[in-house]
């Protein structure tokens, strides 16, 4: 069964993979309105922003969560760092 490790920061995530001579990241994104439950049957739509960052080696996975990160700023960081960056959405709608 494989393993996951989540890093809290972009920094970290780029060292360690860059370590495990990892190149290719999945950019996983979402940047919309959704409905959050902000109390007791009450809905509200709110602007939803996450960035995952993800990479494999073997069976381990690793994953760094970004909220309310500059998504074209990280990109952009990760394609000058070398790295083969892969874009996907989590949009719902």
């Amino acid at each position: 069964m494989g393993s996951e490790l989540i890093l809290d920061t972009i920094d970290d995530f780029i060292k360690t993979v860059s370590e495990k001579g990892i190149h290719r990241i999945a950019f996983a994104e979402a940047d919309e309105k959704r409905p959050i439950e902000t109390g007791q049957g009450k809905l509200e739509v709110v602007p939803f922003r996450k960035l995952e960052l993800l990479a494999y080696r073997g069976s381990t996975l690793y994953k760094c969560v970004l909220e309310g990160a500059n998504h074209e700023s990280v990109y952009e960081m990760l394609v000058r760092s070398g790295f083969d960056v892969t874009r996907r959405s989590r949009n719902i709608t």
